[in-house]
């Protein structure tokens, strides 16, 4: 769904996205908080650089989540950038931990 009116991009999620309830709500609270953050600058209300706070946020992501796989940073980036411009990019990006 694509509100036109607002400053917010296209948003997309597949059916192979859904995750258990727990992760829905932990994602809830960390978009409800950065919204916040986003509608206190479209008001003035808040200052900070755009592209600054959205390397950090995604770097601190980044860093919280690299136990899990053994991919670089870099990697990451780059494949976020084929997604996103359609291209092929490593639908098995994550190499799963295997518990003995």
């Amino acid at each position: 769904m694509v509100a036109e009116s607002l400053p917010f991009s296209e948003y997309a999620e597949g059916s192979e996205m859904l995750f258990n309830e727990g992760v829905v709500k932990s994602f809830a609270n960390i978009m409800s908080e950065v919204t916040q953050l986003t509608i206190k600058k479209i008001k003035k209300e808040r200052q900070f650089d755009t592209y600054r706070m959205m390397e950090r946020i995604s770097h601190c992501l980044f860093n919280n989540m690299a136990g899990i796989s053994s991919k670089s940073e870099e990697y990451f980036l780059a494949q976020r950038l084929k997604e996103r411009t359609r291209q092929a990019f490593d639908s098995d990006f994550e190499n799963k931990v295997v518990e003995n």
